[in-house]
């Protein structure tokens, strides 16, 4: 079977850093005056490169835990929704879920496009069942 997204080539891998996500990249950033400006409103002038964000992914390719049966929403889309960048407890997806108290499955894929989150989508639907999806 053909992977359903280019990130299937880390599944079951723990990184630091993450295409565009990367030492360089940041450092590059806060040399900038109007990204580190950026970088200090989130508070994140002042991350360690020695310490960077992790991305664990599951067997499946995804920043997410491994599948299971448990009540759960899905969430689709792009980088922003995987949270390139960013811690996972940080991301839109895992502070909707504390909120609603509902696990989420994160599903998003850096640099993807509609029509790959249609394709994921139309085949974990039916295997997660999830209660509702959000798309962003």
């Amino acid at each position: 079977m053909k992977p359903l997204h280019r990130s299937n080539i880390h599944a079951g891998q723990t990184l630091e850093w993450f295409d565009p996500d990367s030492k360089e990249n940041y450092l590059a950033h806060l040399k900038r005056p109007e990204k580190r400006k950026l970088l200090e409103q989130f508070g994140w002038a002042n991350l360690s490169t020695e310490d960077p964000v992790t991305y664990c992914f599951n067997s499946e390719g995804f920043r997410t835990a491994e599948f299971d049966q448990r009540e759960n929403f899905v969430a689709i889309g792009c980088s922003f929704t995987a949270g390139i960048g960013i811690q996972e407890h940080l991301r839109w997806t895992d502070l909707v879920s504390n909120q609603l108290n509902l696990h989420c499955w994160n599903l998003g894929v850096a640099g993807s496009g509609s029509d790959t989150c249609y394709r994921i989508l139309k085949h974990w639907l039916p295997v997660l069942k999830p209660k509702f999806v959000v798309f962003l």
